[in-house]
């Protein structure tokens, strides 16, 4: 989630917008469960840690994938 990786937050807007219609029309035959992203933590790593920066653009993708699905 990261520009410099060649993801942003425009563009993740726009590809799920695109994506909305198809989502519902699939709904109307089968049920659709969309997964929200959530951080992995590699437990054997004790010192490894998620930085408070990557949990908010992992809090605001799901945010903006909810209010553009519902």
């Amino acid at each position: 989630m990261d520009e410099r990786n060649g993801n942003d937050y425009a563009l993740f807007v726009k590809g799920l917008t695109e994506l909305k219609p198809v989502l519902q029309e699939l709904s109307n035959i089968t049920r659709v469960v969309w997964m929200q992203q959530a951080p992995i933590v590699d437990a054997s790593n004790t010192k490894h840690y998620i930085s408070h920066s990557f949990l908010a653009k992992v809090h605001r993708y799901n945010t903006g994938m909810r209010e553009i699905l519902e």
